[in-house]
């Protein structure tokens, strides 16, 4: 029960947002820690399992005999994979339902890791720059006077912000990398019938996969055989020849065959997704048009010179601020910003006093840009 009780906290962990509510990625991303982090866990929880002689050794089938179970129930054998046979006759052992829970559970696990990665190395930054105005009610003249102070602190730091963005790609790099990985694993894990797993399944189901057994009970057999060793009455050792269930199977089964066809469906997404993030990192001319998607109503001018004056990672971090925030306070923000960076001073101090990538809390330098402000007006 306990056991149970914290795979719940688990997946509430996971399904939860953060504690501030700001989203430091994008919906791609969120599939792979929180969707399929979801299905291997949950895929995961412990299940009662017999404690027969079968669960605790290696069973078997004959691959000989699939190739006559389009005959079944209409002949000599038991069942798909299951009858007589020769001391040397060609086994298939199974030994993998003993690890299923485990594998999967280190499978979600894995999954979660790019975006635990991310979270560390990211730092709460974005919360910091957003000081909650990501809340939906806020007072208006608080909200204007936090915006200002980001314009002011944004100025000061464009340039700054190209390692923040490399290391979200790398994440994401580690994403896509994580599927294929993962994809091997249970390819290794069943002995390497998965890879084809998903189009046999289907191709049987519609009726052209041609005879024997489905090649969901060819992996995952409901019927196995086990030889197990019991001591007669006279003190010598029997060998019997056993049939065992493997009612799991009928689950396990589906699992993953779901999983194949999530993890391709994941792989295709993230590859894509990747593409198009190196096609944004090479073609400046589509940064005007997504700045004017998130941005409607600000001028067309405005948006070109902010295009002109930001680099790489300032867009990845606008783009972020736009998730985060409604419609009219991110077209200020993009206003305020192209005539700060434009214009006389916003510029300068921009290309002179920019920190590193990383140095000095937001919030921090926020207040001191405010301090400076007064302090010129005074």
């Amino acid at each position: 029960m306990a056991v149970a009780e914290a795979f719940g906290d688990i997946i509430k962990f996971i399904k939860g947002k953060g504690p501030d509510g700001v989203r430091i990625d994008n919906k791609l991303f969120q599939l792979h820690y929180r969707l399929t982090t979801f299905i291997f866990l949950d895929r995961a929880s412990p299940t009662t399992l017999s404690t027969l002689n079968c669960w605790i050794t290696t069973t078997y089938t004959l691959p000989q005999l699939l190739d006559k179970s389009d005959q079944y129930p209409h002949s000599d054998i038991a069942y798909h994979g299951i009858g007589a046979h020769s001391a040397r006759a060609e086994k298939h052992y199974h030994g993998y339902y003993q690890w299923v829970p485990f594998v999967l559970f280190l499978q979600g696990i894995a999954f979660y890791l790019p975006h635990w990665l991310w979270k560390l190395v990211e730092g709460r930054r974005l919360s910091s720059l957003l000081q909650e105005m990501q809340l939906p009610v806020m007072d208006p003249e608080e909200r204007r006077t936090r915006l200002a102070n980001l314009v002011q602190y944004l100025a000061q730091t464009l340039g700054s912000y190209n390692g923040y963005f490399f290391r979200f790609v790398l994440c994401e790099l580690l994403n896509v990398a994580n599927v294929f990985f993962n994809f091997f694993v249970i390819n290794c894990f069943l002995g390497g019938r998965f890879l084809r797993y998903g189009p046999r399944a289907l191709a049987f189901f519609i009726g052209s996969g041609g005879p024997g057994a489905s090649p969901m009970t060819e992996v995952f057999p409901k019927l196995t055989k086990c030889n197990f060793q019991l001591v007669g009455g006279s003190g010598s050792v029997e060998s019997i020849d056993s049939i065992c269930v493997m009612a799991l199977n009928i689950l396990n089964e589906k699992i993953y065959l779901l999983l194949w066809f999530w993890l391709v469906l994941l792989a295709a997404a993230s590859v894509l997704a990747f593409a198009w993030r190196v096609v944004m990192m090479s073609a400046t001319a589509m940064r005007v048009p997504m700045l004017q998607a998130r941005a409607r109503l600000a001028d067309v001018h405005d948006l070109e010179d902010l295009v002109e004056s930001v680099r790489l990672g300032d867009f990845f971090l606008l783009s972020l601020l736009a998730r985060n925030m409604d419609l009219v306070a991110f077209r200020q923000l993009v206003t305020d910003l192209a005539r700060a960076v434009t214009h006389g001073q916003g510029r300068r101090v921009s290309r002179v006093t920019a920190p590193s990538a990383g140095v000095g809390d937001p919030q921090t330098l926020i207040k001191r840009a405010v301090t400076h402000r007064s302090a010129a007006l005074d």
